[in-house]
């Protein structure tokens, strides 16, 4: 099954908040509008978040299921909660393959054509997607690192709480 993450231009950044000490709380200043989207695209269907209202609330448990996969644990759950959605999804780990069992509460859900999902419909969209591993963490770093440089345009750097993985993104791409 295919993922990808589609980023929405960005029109304009925050300004920088010297309150903000912690990354999620950075990231919700670094985008003034909630208009800034991105998607998570799976096969089927597809969720669409926003990097105010959305990636602040669930930025930590992104870093945490990323930092599962790369160390290859071979169950875990991620359970979200934020303005599009909220899910829990048991994930498995094999070999090149990430797979997610998703258990849809509420979400903001469109399938290939389009269309809203409407709530009564979630449970069909509840079977296993069987991800490639390296796409799944490629996919997520592409939009971290953006986030990251968006953040370091504003003026936050290594300093805020959680800015761990960011800063290894900019290390690793040289930005």
């Amino acid at each position: 099954m295919s993922f990808s993450i589609e980023l929405s231009k960005k029109e304009k950044l925050g300004l920088f908040d010297p309150e903000d000490k912690r990354t999620d709380d950075a990231i919700w200043s670094t985008y003034p509008d909630l208009d800034d989207n991105f998607c998570l695209k799976f096969s089927d269907f597809t969720i669409e978040l926003n990097f105010r209202g959305d990636l602040p609330i669930i930025y930590k448990d992104v870093i945490k299921i990323l930092m599962n996969v790369k160390a290859e644990e071979r169950k875990f759950f991620w359970s979200f909660l934020s303005s599009s959605f909220t899910a829990k999804w048991e994930c498995e780990v094999i070999e090149n393959r990430v797979f997610i069992y998703p258990r849809w509460t509420a979400v903001l859900m469109y399938d290939r054509n389009g269309n809203i999902v409407e709530a009564a419909d979630y449970k069909s969209y509840e079977q296993v997607q069987e991800l490639d591993k390296e796409n799944f963490l490629q996919q997520w770093d592409r939009l971290l690192l953006e986030v990251a440089k968006d953040l370091k345009k504003v003026g936050y750097d290594e300093n805020l709480e959680d800015f761990d993985y960011l800063s290894d993104l900019l290390k690793k791409y040289g930005e």
